[in-house]
Parts: structure tokens; sequence; C-alpha cells
């Protein structure tokens, strides 16, 4: 290869070279914005898996299936059946908003003497702090979500909810949760965050328990009405936890402001991957043209 054509080619490396030099250090704004973060199956299973270890932690933390004793409303009967509870992550819990919440409850024992059962209360309270209920089985309100079943045989108090079932036969081994014609709301009146909690459980009363209820100071029941809190059988979620289920509530994530056509996305200068390509391709042309130069220059010297 003649000198002037070596000479050529190096000009032409040399400005491919400092073009994807420039391309390399440009800001992150004029470069590839697709790009993400690596993701794969093994950081799916070690989230599944922690999230695992954490409810199994829980369940053990939590007090036995006869009920917190801190635990507002009526308190469990001895003679009632034993229940479990299923925890629930609810999405989309922005201040102002209402959303529907799916508590399962799971019958673990049967009551010894069913006959001798003259009501079922269930128990929903509002938000609490988390880790005071689950390490010390304090509940400590935080005002930021509270139940609002707004049917007949339903109370809203201050620290939550209650509702009385007398026509609900619980059957061992089956889960029931609210049927679709009468759903669970939740009312978020504050930002919600992960250390927020809404417990709720059930409990057996007998015929004393609940005449006792129904004359607390505030109770507003009506137990024949027609729009009546009503349980259905469910599979249930699989994962049980004595004491109470929680509800744990998720805000939709802050977006940033998308750039309008007067704000546009990228400076007006330049400086974006366009125009790096454009550079690149400009110094190939370049060297190419000075070699042609060269070439030119060499044949009419041969003519000469």
């Amino acid at each position: 290869m003649s000198p002037a054509n070596r000479t050529g080619l190096r000009l032409a490396a040399a400005g491919t070279a400092a073009a994807l030099a420039l391309a390399a250090g440009a800001p992150a704004f004029a470069q590839d914005e697709t790009a993400q973060a690596p993701s794969g199956p093994a950081g799916t299973e070690s989230t599944a898996a922690d999230s695992t270890e954490n409810e199994a932690t829980e369940a053990e933390e939590r007090q036995d299936p006869e009920g917190p004793a801190e635990a507002p409303g009526p308190q469990a009967w001895s003679h009632g059946a034993v229940y479990r509870y299923a925890d629930q992550h609810i999405e989309g819990a922005n201040m102002g908003t209402a959303v529907t919440a799916r508590p399962e409850f799971m019958v673990d024992e049967a009551a010894p003497d069913p006959e001798l059962t003259a009501a079922t209360i269930l128990v929903f309270t509002a938000t609490v702090d988390r880790d005071d209920l689950l390490l010390h089985d304090e509940r400590n309100p935080t005002y930021n979500g509270y139940p609002a079943p707004g049917y007949d045989n339903c109370t809203v108090w201050e620290w939550g909810a209650t509702c009385i079932l007398t026509d609900f036969a619980p059957e061992a081994g089956q889960a029931y949760t609210p049927s679709e014609a009468t759903p669970l709301t939740f009312e978020i009146t504050g930002e919600v965050t992960a250390a927020d909690a809404a417990p709720y459980h059930a409990v057996d009363v007998d015929a004393a328990g609940l005449e006792a209820a129904l004359a607390e100071p505030g109770a507003h029941y009506d137990l024949d009405g027609d729009d009546r809190f009503s349980l259905v059988e469910t599979d249930g979620s699989g994962i049980w936890h004595s004491g109470y289920g929680m509800f744990l509530f998720e805000s939709d994530p802050v977006r940033p402001e998308l750039p309008t056509e007067e704000e546009p996305a990228l400076p007006v200068t330049g400086g974006s991957a366009t125009v790096l390509v454009s550079s690149a391709a400009a110094a190939l042309l370049a060297g190419a043209v000075v070699s042609a130069v060269f070439r030119r220059r060499r044949t009419a010297g041969n003519w000469e």
C-alpha cells in the first residue's frame, strides 16, 4: 500500500476513533435511553424466597388463634371456631381514593358446640404501625386508611369497623371471603407507606356476647336489613396466619413530568445519539476524500 493510501486510512481511523470517544463521553441524555438494568429468574426467585421467609417469620411472631389481646372489638369466645387469615397487598392505594380489600378467613377448627354460637363478628381495624403490631402487639394508629363497610349489619368506629353475621355456618378446612355483592372497601385518607398495616380477625360469640355487642354505645346494626355484609366460600391463598390477617397498602409511583412540545427532550445545540452517528460518518467520509486526493495526485505524477 502506498504512503498516500496509508495516510488516508490513518486519517479515517483517527476520525472514527474521535467520534466514538465523543459518544462514550456523552451525557446520559444523549445516549440510548432504552437501556435497562439486567434482570433474570435468579433475582425473581430470590425475591420470592425472601417474601416467603418474611411471611413465615411474621406468622411465628403473631399471637395465638384466640386473637391478640390488644385487638379492639369483642373478645374471642372459648367455645367458638378457630380461624386463620391471609395477608393481602393492595396496590393503587392513593390518598383520596377507595380500594377493595379481600380478607380471607380459614376455619382451622370448627366450633365444638355450633348450636351455642349466636353470631360471628368480623373485626376490621384502620391502619396501624406495622412494626409495632408485629413486634410488640401494639396497635398505634397511623390514620392513613379506614375500613368502610356501609352495610346494614356493620358499624364503623373511630378505630375501624365490625360486621355481625348471624347466618354464617363455617365448616372446618374451608376458607371464606366477602361475596361479590358485598365487597369490603378501604378509604385511603393519607399517604400510605410500607409502615402501614390494617389487621383483621373474626370471633364467634354466644347469645350473651351478641347481646353485649348490639348494646355497645355507638353501635348501629340492622341484622334483618336487606343490604347485609356476607361471606362466601373461596379456595384461599394457601398462606395462613394465626391471630389476624393484614392488609398492606402500596400507592402508585410518582412519575416524572414528560417534556412538552415547547420543552424539547434534548438541547437544541446537539449532543444526541443522532448527531454522534453523523459525526462518525463525516469523519469516515473525510478520510476517504483525503485518500482519493492522494491517489489522484499520484496518478497525475505518473502521467507526467
